[in-house]
């Protein structure tokens, strides 16, 4: 039988709220390590995604312009791409997840053969998919996941 999502997920996944502050949203980042986090509504719904990214490109050092080469290396700490310690929220104090969020998701369903969810991460060039049981949560795959499963011989 063919690996799916629900078998290399992470099922317990640190969310953020539309309504979330982002100095507030920048914090949960930090003291968890992590990038990024799915966006959840009032009912508990799928309502985007948020990074990092979204919060250094909201902030005023790129003006008003995306800017495909810039200094985000200089506010982004270590290797993982996570906000660095000393990064100055100002810009976007005032602003909720809900205003710097991205709403196209690329969503896979918790049934989704591996192979097929590595192809749409190839596809869509993202390193994670949020996975979905019916409309709710359920976990995230990401592409280190996925080469735990081969490395452990579950994906051969």
């Amino acid at each position: 039988m063919a690996l799916c999502a629900k078998d290399v997920m992470t099922g317990q996944v640190i969310t953020a709220r539309e309504d979330m502050p982002v100095a507030e949203f920048v914090a949960l980042l930090k003291k968890h390590g992590i990038s990024g986090t799915p966006v959840l509504d009032r009912e508990d719904h799928l309502a985007g995604v948020v990074s990092a990214t979204d919060v250094l490109l909201h902030c005023q050092v790129f003006e008003d312009d995306w800017q495909m080469d810039s200094d985000f290396h200089t506010h982004v700490g270590g290797e993982s791409g996570l906000i660095a310690e000393d990064f100055d929220d100002a810009d976007v104090r005032d602003m909720k997840v809900g205003d710097i969020m991205s709403i196209e998701a690329i969503t896979a369903q918790i049934d989704l053969p591996i192979r097929e969810l590595a192809g749409l991460m190839c596809e869509e060039n993202i390193r994670r998919v949020i996975i979905l049981q019916g409309t709710k949560l359920a976990g995230i795959v990401s592409m280190t996941d996925i080469l735990r499963a081969i490395v452990d011989g579950r994906l051969a």
